[in-house]
């Protein structure tokens, strides 16, 4: 009976400090702040066919991108990235699609892009990474960072004392003290050695899947890098496996951004978390993420047709502005008004006349015949042909 009134008294001491809220992200906060769409996504709801004149961005990524700790909707990453693509008014609309979910690695990123993700027509796929995401387990590697629970067995009575404020305090110190003592590994020994063990490699098996995946469907892809918020200077505790992700993406040539190094190097890393206790990204570091993410991505924004002419160029072409992508749009703006089909074609060249692209319009598409030439532009190498249609959608590529 003492335990118990202590319990009692415990809980009702954190509840009026509102330590619940403050400390650890459990279930009422769920309830709370959390409302999802009718595929269990933390968004709104999105049609499947695109809208007219849009460009659609799909994120992938655990609780950190999902906003585990983040009150309000419109501040978590992909909604805030949104408002910023959006604040310009241009013909392009920005839809960002958030697929985000608390628990996931990229295995289940990768399951939910094929079973729902595909069917939303996403021009751009964001992979928002988190060192977590790595097969970590102990099917792997014999490495189990999960807490240990101070109380065993089920039941109503110990169902309600785990849900209990004070016990997750507890449980919480509990669980680092045994860390410290290296009675169990923290989830940071098990990253670090993860990267060095069999979960890299399949980890490059999952990201190389969504890589070809996107590129076969002709389908932007970004990744970005949300560091672990811990020591964020040159003592942070996974900064090898930064450079694993940098390698990855300059071999792959994947267009990568790394917001340790682009935004929270040197910073304290308590200013960005929910709490000491729980480690989430809260709203100020969800409101740097995003802005980061929309500095990197702003060249996207002045395109009219965006959603049509991404597809004959690569990203890195378009965040570079080039020249030839601004003439592109110019031009597609020309073939839209234009009252014949087919359109005349029209013939353009880069500035150092090593790729020339004709475009025209037949039978109500878009067809492109970009030709790359050598350095000295007197020979051609490669030459492709990409059918879409009036929505941008991908019909065709022939080489």
């Amino acid at each position: 009976s003492a335990l118990i009134l202590l319990t009692v008294l415990g809980e009702i001491l954190l509840q009026i400090l509102d330590y619940d809220e403050k400390k650890i992200i459990g279930p009422d906060w769920f309830k709370k702040h959390v409302t999802y769409n009718s595929l269990g996504y933390r968004d709104h709801e999105h049609s499947l066919a695109k809208p007219k004149d849009t460009f659609r961005i799909l994120v992938l990524g655990d609780s950190m991108t999902f906003g585990q700790g983040v009150d309000n909707l419109k501040d978590i990453i992909p909604k805030k990235l949104e408002t910023y693509l959006n604040k310009t008014p241009n013909k392009t609309r920005f839809e960002v699609i958030s697929f985000a979910h608390p628990g996931y690695h990229t295995d289940s990123e990768l399951y939910d892009l094929y079973t729902n993700g595909f069917k939303f027509q996403p021009d751009l796929i964001f992979l928002s990474y988190y060192h977590n995401d790595i097969p970590h387990g102990p099917e792997f590697l014999g490495c189990n960072p999960t807490n240990k629970d101070l109380i065993e067995g089920e039941g109503a009575f110990n169902e309600s004392l785990r849900r209990s404020a004070l016990y997750q305090t507890i449980n919480f110190r509990f669980n680092r003290l045994l860390e410290k003592l290296k009675r169990k590994p923290s989830l940071t020994d098990c990253i670090n050695t993860s990267y060095a063990s069999l979960g890299w490699e399949m980890q490059r098996v999952y990201l190389d899947a969504i890589r070809m995946a996107s590129t076969f469907r002709q389908i932007k892809l970004m990744i970005g890098v949300i560091p672990l918020m811990f020591k964020l200077d040159e003592e942070h505790p996974i900064g090898r496996e930064h450079s694993k992700l940098a390698d990855y993406c300059k071999n792959r040539g994947v267009e990568c951004i790394d917001f340790l190094e682009t935004d929270f190097k040197g910073k304290k890393a308590e200013d960005y978390i929910f709490s000491k206790d729980d480690r989430h990204l809260n709203a100020a570091a969800a409101e740097i993420v995003s802005k980061s993410l929309y500095k990197k991505l702003q060249p996207l924004t002045p395109f009219n047709h965006l959603s049509v002419i991404h597809r004959i160029f690569s990203l890195r072409e378009l965040l570079e502005e080039s020249n030839l992508s601004k003439e592109v749009d110019k031009a597609l703006g020309e073939i839209v008004g234009h009252a014949q089909n087919p359109a005349l074609p029209i013939q353009l060249t880069d500035d150092q006349k090593k790729v020339e692209l004709n475009l025209w319009k037949s039978s109500g598409n878009y067809i492109f015949n970009k030709t790359q030439f050598n350095s000295s532009g007197d020979k051609k190498v490669t030459t492709s042909r990409y059918t879409l249609d009036i929505s941008g959608q991908f019909i065709d590529h022939v080489f």
